[in-house]
Order: C-alpha cells, then sequence, then structure tokens
C-alpha cells in the first residue's frame, strides 16, 4: 500500500489507529484492590535515586569543554533507556508549510511508564483526547469526552508498548523515542555539538546531517542528559520517499519537559476503573481473507443505508471507480476526512465516480446528528456488526478505498493527511 506510509498521516493516526482496532481487544482489566484513582490522572511521583552530579574541574567549577555528540547521546540513552519507571510530558507539532500556506498540528501528552510493559498515556488535541492504561493483563484506551473505553491484549514489551502509544503521531520520531526507551541508539553517530539555551536553561544543542533529513537535538546540560527537544526536517530523499508532492515543506518537532527518572510508583497507577456512564466499546469480528492490498479484487458486502434500503457493492463494481471511506463519529481525522472524500466524489460524479461512507458499528441516530451538525450530505451505509470492516480488514479508522472500473483495489489511504484530496484527484484522474 503505496501511500499508507504517507508522512503527513503522522499527527492524528494514533487517535483512529488506536481507537479504530476494534477487532483488537480481549478483556477488561482486573478489580484493583486499591481505591480507584480518577480516569485519566497521574499521581505525583516520589523521587528516588538522584542523578549523578556533575563532573568538576579545578576549583569547583562545572566542566564547560564541549563534549563529542556520541558521548552525551550514550549517557543520555544509558540513563533515559534503563528501563527504570520514567515520566514526562511532551509537545508533538507538525510544521507543515503547502505552497506558502501553513498547516500546522499540535497534540499534547504525557507518558509514563513502569518496568517491562506498564505505562500510561494521556493525549490531547483540539479534537480528540485519549488516555491508555497498560498493566500486565490489558491495555486500556478511555476516550474522556466520549465516555467510552476499549480494551485490547497487553503489550509484551516496553518497546511494543511505547510503539503502540506513540506510533502514529509521528511515524519517524516515535520509532527515534521507542529505540531510546528501551536503551537502544538508532541515530547517526557523528553529531555536531555546541552550548545554547533552551526555555531559559543551558544545554546541549546537537545537529546531524543524513541523506533524508536534517536532525536537532536539545539535551539538558545536567546530566544524564535529558531530551528537551527532537526536530527533523525532511529533505528532497525524504519528500520523494514519502511521497510528499512538490511545494510542500514538512518539519517534525516533539518538545519534552518534566522529565523525572527513577522514581517510585504509586501504587495502581495503571489500573483503569471505568467512571459512571462509561460503555465498553465491544470487539468485532476476527479479519478475513487475504491480505488486502492494491491490485486485490474488491470483496462484495451487502449493507444497510441510512434512511432506509439496502446497498450490495457488487451491483456497482464494473459501472466506475468507487470509493470506500470507514468511519466513525468519534473519530477525529475521520471528521476532517469525511469532507475531502465528498468533494473528490462530487468533482467526479459525472464521470461515474460513486461514493459509500461506511460507518463502523454506531446507531443511526448518533450518525444523523453528526451529519446534520456539520451539515454534510453523504450516503452512509451502516456496518452494524463490523463485518464489512472485517473484510476490508479495517484496523484503524479512517480507510479510504479506491476501487478501479476492472473491480481491483487501485489505492489504499490510512489515516488523513494534509494534501489527502489532491493525492485521490491525482490518482482518480488517472483511473479515469
Amino acid at each position: 500500500m503505496r501511500r499508507n506510509v504517507m508522512i503527513a498521516v503522522f499527527i492524528l493516526v494514533v487517535i483512529a489507529a488506536t481507537l479504530g482496532a476494534y477487532y483488537f481487544f480481549l478483556r477488561p482489566a482486573p478489580p484493583s484492590a486499591v481505591a480507584p484513582k480518577e480516569p485519566g490522572t497521574i499521581p505525583p511521583v516520589e523521587v528516588q535515586t538522584p542523578p549523578e552530579p556533575k563532573e568538576e574541574g579545578e576549583g569547583g567549577e562545572a566542566v564547560t569543554e564541549v563534549p563529542e555528540g556520541k558521548a552525551l547521546l550514550e549517557k543520555m540513552v544509558s540513563a533515559v533507556g534503563s528501563g527504570e519507571p520514567l515520566t514526562f510530558d511532551f509537545t508533538t507539532t507538525i510544521n507543515v508549510l503547502n505552497q506558502g500556506q501553513p498547516q500546522n498540528s499540535l497534540v499534547e501528552g504525557k507518558v509514563t511508564l513502569g518496568k517491562g510493559n506498564l505505562g500510561s498515556l494521556q493525549l490531547k488535541n483540539e479534537q480528540t483526547e485519549v488516555h491508555l492504561y497498560s498493566n500486565s493483563d490489558s491495555c486500556i484506551t478511555y476516550l474522556p469526552r466520549e465516555n467510552q473505553y476499549i480494551t485490547a491484549p497487553a503489550a509484551d514489551s516496553r518497546r511494543k508498548l511505547v510503539a503502540t502509544m506513540m506510533t502514529g503521531i509521528l511515524e519517524l520520531p516515535a520509532g527515534w523515542l521507542a529505540n531510546l526507551l528501551e536503551g537502544k541508539k538508532t541515530d547517526p553517530e557523528n553529531w555536531a555539538v555546541s552550548s545554547s539555551e533552551h526555555a531559559g536553561a543551558a544545554c546541549w544543542e546537537l545537529h546531524a546531517d543524513t541523506p533524508e533529513f536534517l536532525l536537532k537535538m536539545i539535551l539538558s546540560k545536567e546530566e544524564p542528559h535529558t531530551p528537551l527537544l527532537y526536530a527533523m526536517d525532511l529533505k528532497e530523499a525524504a519528500m520523494n520517499k514519502y511521497r510528499i508532492p512538490p511545494g510542500i515543506s514538512l518539519t517534525i518537532t516533539m518538545e519534552f519537559s518534566n522529565w523525572q527518572l527513577w522514581y517510585v510508583l504509586p501504587e495502581n497507577i495503571f489500573e483503569f476503573t471505568p467512571p459512571e456512564g462509561a460503555t465498553e466499546f465491544k470487539p468485532g469480528p476476527e479479519m478475513s481473507g487475504a491480505p488486502l492490498k492494491e491490485g486485490s479484487p474488491a470483496p462484495d458486502f451487502t449493507l444497510e443505508k441510512l434512511g432506509g434500503g439496502t446497498v450490495q457493492l457488487k451491483d456497482y463494481i464494473g459501472k466506475g471507480i468507487i470509493i470506500l471511506d470507514f468511519w466513525a463519529t468519534w473519530c477525529g481525522p475521520c471528521r476532517r476526512v469525511i469532507p475531502l472524500v465528498s468533494e473528490v466524489a462530487k468533482q467526479f460524479a459525472d464521470r461515474g465516480v460513486v461514493l459509500f461512507t461506511v460507518n463502523q458499528r454506531e446507531a443511526p441516530e448518533k450518525i444523523s446528528a453528526f451529519l446534520e451538525s456539520q451539515n454534510l450530505s453523504v450516503p452512509v451505509l451502516l456496518d452494524s456488526s463490523g463485518d464489512a470492516g472485517a473484510i476490508y480488514q479495517v484496523t484503524g479508522i479512517p480507510k479510504v478505498v479506491i476501487i478501479g472500473k476492472d473491480g481491483l483495489i487501485k489505492e489504499i489511504y490510512g489515516g488523513m493527511a494534509p494534501n489527502m484530496k489532491d493525492l485521490m484527484v491525482e490518482r482518480i484522474q488517472s483511473l479515469l
């Protein structure tokens, strides 16, 4: 799937992928023996072992000689990736410049990790808020605004937990962060280091130039040199690799604060007790069939339409191009994608392009209320059982599938990209 890894998907897919993986659930977390805490809160932590003191030179003054980048990174990775409990806050920003017009997005979060697969995550942006709790038995995602939660299998390692929590916010920096938190380093070893200042504090500023990225890292001067900022400026090779059209520049930045290492975990911090009125998003059917990919025959399904009637997909296959948009009202990226696919479908309606938005297991009245509030008029199919989503192997939403006149899948889009409309228009024009 060529465009599933488009760089611009990164900012919101964590919400869609984590919350849209409705088939991937097992059982609720075990009952707690301790009084439940308020969902989404992380108690204060107690420092257990302070960092080692700075090396001193003659006269008791701190050494100011600029160190090697490799040495700085080794100290940082050794401490942060020790496997011991830690917590930190972060702000993720995608700075997109599209034909001179800024299209920036921001996500704020807090990560707390215990040993092994224990951890919690808080995420929020202007559209959605997500809390994740991982304990030895399960991984639970809670949506405070919807008062809804999802239970999934527990991660079997810290790295998989971090990947679950972070992948999709930023595909590339998330990989770096997952490696860092497990004590691995994949960045280039040759970093230019200079003394600088960040948020009013002295720091080390590191720069590296790779074939695909210009990298910048800011580390605290205080040992163990916790990261304060990590930024990636995509070069032409990366833009081509991720198929970003000309005229777009992209910088990805993660800022970190409130690092606390070597601390004692508050009791029951990773357990989740559903608040009053919370509903559990139940498992959908298992995925079926061979892996869905470009060139595969489009599977058939029959679904009820919102407002009455039914649609059997095979009645439309071979008569024109079909756009399928798998979505839900609670999914932030879905809310952005639906207007885009609607515009594309209307643009090519007189040339035989048909759109079906396939809602994933929501009540008709909730869907109708959402469409009315957004002043949207789109054909909605009700996948009440999740069977169509299972057939099309929808592990995260939004998921858009373009079916050609020959009945074969031509394109699959996962998540939402700032230039998604342009990409779809280009692809459909090539198929007409």
